[in-house]
């Protein structure tokens, strides 16, 4: 499978998991859990509930990626 994306010019391999939760993206993405793996997210958008990072797993994202439909431009501010 071959991915265009958005950020990044670099090719990445990885195993691609799912997350199939509504919110939890930012947990997700810092959690050491999911090192060197592609993250799909099956929710819609991400990023509309806004960051919080007393809420991260690390320090630093831990994931080669994330595949998502959207990235919310603004967040509701629910975080």
């Amino acid at each position: 499978m071959v991915l265009t994306t958005r950020q990044s010019p670099a090719t990445n391999f990885g195993e691609i998991v799912f997350h199939t939760g509504m919110t939890g993206y930012q947990e997700v993405i810092t959690n050491p859990i999911y090192h060197n793996q592609i993250v799909m997210f099956t929710s819609p958008t991400i990023g509309a509930a806004g960051i919080n990072h007393r809420a991260d797993e690390s320090i630093v994202p831990t994931v080669k990626g994330v595949v998502v439909r959207e990235v919310a431009d603004h967040s509701n501010g629910g975080r």
